[in-house]
């Protein structure tokens, strides 16, 4: 059973022991789409005082249902999963502990250089301009912080950012097989695959009408 509790500062908001927050504003209440910020963890923006807020997912939900009367100043998510912010994977935590959780889980991993090289390719992944660092590769770039927030996220959390979208649509995650491909049409610059057996069985069609209706069903990733 998913519990719903009012958000302390903002009687507007709720958020479940499940980590889903939802709107109590008008016209009508909904549950808010989180955000995947750079770092890898989900946050929402809550509407306070004139200005919208970007919140944590898992501090909200662990400021409304975990007691801290040691008042630790971090919440550690206990299985390494940062998109899984039930209350049940959840504990508050000193920079200390959050640290060596993070190295016995393996997200930072020990003994690996900061830089991380990069570089700008072509469609393929051809090499054009190769850069020691993400950092240096921003600034020859001329980026600016939100493009450098993007290519942090797309670049250091593949995974994240991949099961974020699954979830965020409800869809299966399942591996692509070779066979289902996509391809990219180059005036609508999104691309197109099959849908695999298992992928329509989990989704609630039949594979059969898969390939019955208008030849072929479609799945879309908006890849601009």
């Amino acid at each position: 059973m998913e519990n719903w509790r009012f958000i302390k500062e903002n009687n507007d908001y709720m958020v479940s022991d499940h980590g889903r927050i939802m709107s109590l504003k008008k016209p009508q209440k909904k549950i808010l789409s989180s955000s995947l910020l750079h770092n890898g963890y989900e946050a929402i923006y809550i509407y306070q005082k004139g200005i919208h807020a970007a919140r944590y997912v898992h501090r909200l939900v662990a400021e409304t249902f975990i007691p801290n009367p040691k008042k630790l100043p971090q919440v550690n998510h206990l299985d390494g999963n940062t998109l899984n912010n039930h209350v049940s994977n959840l504990e508050w935590c000193d920079a200390y502990d959050n640290l060596m959780h993070a190295i016995r889980t393996g997200l930072r991993p020990v003994n690996v250089p900061r830089s991380i090289p990069c570089a700008v390719t072509d469609e393929s992944g051809t090499i054009l301009h190769p850069y020691p660092s993400m950092k240096s590769m921003v600034k020859e770039e001329k980026l600016n912080s939100a493009q450098y927030s993007w290519l942090q996220l797309k670049l250091t959390h593949p995974e994240r950012v991949r099961l974020h979208t699954m979830r965020r649509w409800h869809l299966p995650y399942l591996p692509i097989p070779p066979d289902c491909t996509p391809v990219r049409h180059s005036v609508t610059r999104q691309y197109y695959r099959l849908l695999s057996a298992e992928e329509a069985a989990a989704l609630g069609f039949s594979y059969r009408s898969v390939r019955r209706e208008k030849g072929i069903h479609l799945i879309i990733s908006n890849l601009k």
